[in-house]
C-alpha cells in the first residue's frame, strides 16, 4: 500500500478506519499468522497509528496544495518524509 499515491478520498477512508478502529484496522493491513502462515510483525497497531497519522497529514498537505498554500503543503511533506523514516520496514513503499 502507497500512501503517497491514494488518492483523497482513499487517504480519508483509511485515517477514519484508524481512527475510528484501530486494532480492526490493523488485523486488516497486517493480516493474522493464519493467513500468511507468519507472525504479525512486532509493534503492528503502533504502525497503524503511524500509517494513520501520515495519511491524514498528507491529506492536509493535498488540501493546502489545492488552495494554492505550497509553502504550508511544503512543511506538511517535509514532516511526512521525517514520518515514513520512523515507519518499520515492513511497513513502507519505496
Amino acid at each position: 500500500m502507497n500512501l503517497d499515491t491514494m488518492t483523497f478520498e482513499e487517504l480519508d477512508a483509511l485515517w477514519r478506519e484508524i481512527s475510528e478502529h484501530p486494532r480492526k484496522a490493523a488485523l486488516r493491513l497486517f493480516p493474522s499468522a493464519h493467513e500468511l502462515e507468519q507472525h504479525r510483525p512486532r509493534h503492528y497497531l503502533n504502525t497503524t497509528t503511524l500509517l494513520g497519522v501520515y495519511a491524514n497529514d498528507r491529506i492536509r498537505a493535498m488540501q493546502y496544495r489545492a488552495g494554492g498554500h505550497i509553502a504550508e503543503a511544503v512543511k506538511i511533506e517535509e514532516q511526512l518524509k521525517q514520518l515514513y523514516a520512523r515507519l518499520p520496514s515492513y511497513a513502507k513503499w519505496r
